[in-house]
Formats: structure tokens, sequence, C-alpha cells
């Protein structure tokens, strides 16, 4: 086999080791790009959750404040609860005291009181102790008419107070459901907070094991085209050494030829014959050249 031959058959499988090194880049790249693409989706989906979080987080916030509130207005609650039942237990002492008041008729004592002051004034010749027992019983029935005032008053303030207890109570079990509610959708809050903490770390390390992922195909892409920019470098070297070769082979078949030619225009020399133009230069401008290299 030729030298030739040799580096042909050399450079042939330059080339098919070339091929397989660039198909294997390229399959690197797709790969290398699929990983980046899921990159970009991995980080879309952290940074998505991280929005979810700090809205999760700011629900949180409000949910507290507003439990804060509903705990505060409980206590006012209460202790105005606790203020009212303690005066409506004072009220009813009153009003078992002056409940005797309530039998009695404020209309009919006022009616029977300005008859008998209007009897006092206009009857003549009132003797003094029929007017002396007027006047008693005009004080009694005014002592009567106060305590049926008195009673009937504290009765509206019983009813009055027992209204405000009950409106009392029933604000306070909303606010104790609300409290319920918020307790409730704080947990549920941080249960969500919690998964999507979870989550992001989950996707975190995806997103870790990824970038390793890309750095090695990028240093395996980085020494594969080192390996095609030699494989590249070596075919072009054996390329040119063919080249030389070829040119040298040649050169020296032309070499050849001419010598050939001018032995058989020195054969017509040594027998006399006439030479041609061309069989002269061939002669003697072969011979100056070979003199001058001389």
């Amino acid at each position: 086999m030729s030298s030739e031959e040799a580096m042909y058959k050399e450079i042939a499988a330059l080339r098919e080791e070339l091929k397989a090194l660039v198909e294997q880049r390229e399959e690197m790249s797709q790969e290398l790009a699929r990983v980046r693409e899921e990159i970009s989706n991995i980080i879309n989906e952290i940074r998505n959750r991280r929005e979810a979080l700090r809205q999760i987080n700011s629900r949180l916030k409000e949910l507290r404040d507003e439990l804060s509130k509903l705990r505060e207005r409980r206590r006012e609650l209460r202790s105005k609860l606790k203020e009212y039942v303690n005066e409506l237990r004072d009220r009813k002492r009153l009003y078992q005291e002056f409940q005797p008041g309530l039998r009695l008729q404020i209309d009919r004592l006022r009616k029977r009181i300005e008859e008998l002051e209007w009897k006092i004034m206009t009857t003549p010749y009132l003797d003094l102790e029929e007017e002396n027992r007027l006047v008693a019983e005009v004080a009694r029935l005014e002592k009567q008419l106060e305590l049926a005032e008195k009673a009937q008053r504290i009765r509206s303030e019983v009813l009055s107070l027992r209204n405000s207890i009950n409106e009392l109570r029933r604000e306070l079990e909303e606010v104790l459901h609300a409290i319920d509610e918020r307790r409730r959708e704080i947990g549920e809050a941080k249960a969500r907070r919690d998964e999507l903490r979870k989550e992001i770390d989950e996707l975190a390390s995806q997103l870790n094991e990824k970038k390793r992922v890309r750095e090695e195909l990028k240093q395996r892409i980085a020494e594969v085209s080192a390996a095609v920019r030699e494989k590249n470098r070596a075919i072009r070297e054996l390329l040119r050494k063919v080249r030389e070769l070829e040119a040298r082979a040649r050169m020296s078949e032309v070499q050849r030829l001419l010598a050939a030619k001018r032995r058989a225009v020195e054969e017509k020399v040594k027998r006399g014959e006439r030479l041609t133009f061309e069989e002269l230069y061939l002669l003697y401008g072969v011979e100056e050249n070979e003199g001058r290299g001389k």
C-alpha cells in the first residue's frame, strides 16, 4: 500500500470519527436545549409559587389582624355584657322592692289626687279636721303614685337591659363564630403555605440538578468541539501531505517523460538527423536549465 493510499485510508477513518463526534455534539446540543427549557420552566414554577406564597403570607397577616380585632371586640362585648348583667341584677332587686307599685294604676291615682286637691281648694267652709284628712289622703296617694312611677321606670329599665343583653349576646355569638372562621382560614392558609414551601424546596433541588446536568453537557460539548477541531486539523494536515506527495509524484513523472524524450533527441543527433525547434529547445533548453541549477 502506497503512502497516498495509507493517508487516504487514515483520512477516511478520521472523517468517520469526525462524523460520529459531530452527531454526538448535535445530540448533546439538543439535550442541552431541552435541559435549558426545563430549567426555564422550573424557574417559572418557582416564581409562580413564590408569588402564591407572598399572597398567602399577606392573607395570613390580614387574617391575624382581623382575628386580633375580633378578640378585642370579644373582650369588649364580654366586659359590657358582664356590666349589663350586674346592672340587670341590681334592677331586678329594685324591681322586687317596687313590684307592689305595679298593681297601682298611675292614671287613676293622678286623677284621684287632682280631685282631692280641687275639693280642698273649692269647698267653702271646709272644717279643719276634714281638710287635714284630705291633705293626708293626698299625701298618701302621692306616695303611691311615686312608688308606681318608679316601679314603672325600673320595669322599663329591666326590659331595656334584657334587650341590650340579648343584642350583646347575639353580637358576641357572631364574633365567636367569626373568630372560629378566621382560625379555620388561618389553619388552611398555614397548611397551604407549608405545601408551597415544600414545593419550592423540591423545585429548587430539581433546578440545582438540572443546572448540574447543564454544566456537565456544556463541558462535554466543549470537549467534543475540541476533538472536532483536532480531527479537522488532522484531516487538513493529511490532505496537505497527500497533495504534496501527489505533486512530487506528478513532478517525477514529468521529469521521467522529459528524460525519455531527451534521450530520443540525443539519439537523433547521434544519427545526424535534423532536429525540430521543439526538439532543439528540449535538448538545449533543458541543458541550460540544468546548468543554472548547478
